[in-house]
């Protein structure tokens, strides 16, 4: 497995995995809410992208705020999911954060919830984002020192 920053010819890519995993990941939601332009639409307003490869093919994707630390998707491919992309992702942005990493998660996805949670996330807050859907806010631990 490799983690890396995704190249600009690259950001195709995160936007078809951010579209197959998300419309699978998020069936009550209109599929037409995921589009892969968003993905290069964030990344140019300054959204860092990284990917994770096997045999060098992307198979996860994640879209990391730096400015707060917050991670804004984090999708691994519908067949590539429990392979420990997703956690490696996870981690490495935890590695790269200027402080704790937090991230929003639809509480009606629990598969995510229960992922999220596992590897020491924990619940922050609560909200509705954009389109009325609640979100639970899950924070990192801080790291001692």
């Amino acid at each position: 497995m490799e983690i890396r920053a995704a190249r600009k010819a690259e950001r195709q890519a995160c936007g078809d995995i951010y579209v197959r995993a998300g419309r699978a990941a998020f069936p009550w939601v209109d599929p037409e809410l995921f589009q892969a332009s968003e993905i290069a639409a964030w990344a140019e307003q300054g959204e860092e992208l990284y990917l994770a490869l096997e045999d060098g093919m992307p198979v996860a994707m994640m879209s990391f705020w730096r400015p707060d630390s917050f991670i804004h998707n984090l999708f691994v491919d519908p067949p590539a999911q429990g392979r420990g992309y997703g956690g490696a992702l996870l981690a490495f942005a935890g590695a790269i954060a200027d402080g704790p990493v937090s991230l929003k998660c639809d509480p009606l996805n629990q598969a995510a919830m229960r992922f999220y949670a596992h590897r020491g996330m924990t619940e922050a807050g609560h909200g509705v984002g954009p389109q009325g859907r609640p979100y639970v806010l899950f924070r990192q631990a801080a790291l001692p020192g």
